[in-house]
């Protein structure tokens, strides 16, 4: 009877350790998947820094740390200090080291929000030890960004309102009302106007129509009537050219004729121009000439003889 309690039992105990050795490996996966999900060592060693900041909109414990886009640690808890400034604590891996210059600057993770905190390294004049404060920065987020943008567009609608609402007032709501039913009563008329003229206006339409074809058709006939124009302007301007070419090239050809003719000493001008006898003849004539004018200027009853009874004296 002993021997069978003693059994019962020791499988008791190993039935217990089983069951506690399967929790602690189960705890340890769980642990080591849910650290290597956000990025982190399950077993590697950490230093912890102090990063204030006034505001952190939305940024939660175990939101990554990123240098260089490599996921270094995470945010490890949030604190409230006494002048309402948020102490973030970070979880950095140890073999990241950091220094007095390096700032841990919170930005936007996504567009679909989320924050993280980004560190950004810069030379400084020592390494800083685990549990140091570190500088802190925050980047101007999406919405933040967009709501300045929007600001003075939004100022600028505010204002377009207020002059619309002074526009719309009571005595400018009846001008209006006035004014769009003077726009109807035009309106009616003109549609009165068109219904009256209806036919009027078809058959202006049709004699347009008629018109348009008639233009086109007389353009077509046009067409080679002021082609042939041309080719017979073209034809009287090339002839009267020619004409007027061909006399000048007679005109031409009978004054190199007569010039010849005159060097060659041939007519009158010809002798004139080549033989000195006929030019000194000629003056001699010339010279007589007048001796005999004057002297029947200076004796005219030698030259005419008459009487008033018929006799000679």
């Amino acid at each position: 009877m002993s021997l069978t309690k003693s059994s019962n039992l020791k499988f008791a105990i190993s039935k217990e350790v089983k069951i506690a050795l399967l929790t602690i490996i189960t705890s340890s996966m769980l642990y080591t998947g849910f650290n290597f999900l956000k990025g982190q060592e399950a077993f590697s060693k950490s230093n912890y820094y102090a990063a204030y900041y006034h505001h952190v909109d939305g940024l939660l414990p175990g939101n990554p740390v990123y240098l260089n886009g490599m996921n270094v640690g995470q945010v490890k808890e949030l604190e409230l200090t006494p002048d309402h400034q948020i102490k973030v604590t970070l979880q950095i891996q140890a073999r990241i080291e950091l220094s007095d210059s390096t700032v841990a600057k919170l930005m936007d993770g996504s567009l679909l929000g989320g924050k993280e905190i980004m560190l950004k390294m810069k030379p400084g004049t020592k390494i800083l030890e685990d549990g140091a404060t570190i500088l802190s920065e925050i980047e101007v987020g999406v919405s933040e960004s967009l709501m300045n943008q929007a600001e003075p567009i939004l100022k600028g609608v505010d204002k377009t309102l207020e002059n619309v609402n002074s526009v719309l007032n009571k005595e400018n709501q009846q001008k209006i009302s006035q004014l769009l039913g003077n726009l109807e009563a035009v309106s009616s008329h003109l549609k009165e106007t068109i219904i009256e003229n209806r036919q009027s206006l078809a058959s202006t339409t049709h004699n347009l129509d008629k018109l348009t074809t008639s233009m086109v058709e007389t353009e077509k006939k046009l067409g080679p009537i002021l082609t042939n124009l041309n080719i017979l302007s073209d034809s009287l301007k090339d002839m009267q050219l020619k004409s007027t070419v061909r006399q000048v090239n007679k005109t031409i050809a009978d004054l190199d004729e007569t010039i010849s003719k005159i060097n060659k000493g041939k007519g009158t001008l010809g002798k004139m121009v080549n033989d000195d006898s006929l030019y000194i003849h000629l003056n001699k004539t010339i010279n007589d000439l007048d001796e005999l004018f004057l002297d029947m200027k200076a004796r005219p009853k030698r030259y005419v003889h008459f009487s008033v009874f018929g006799k000679k004296e």
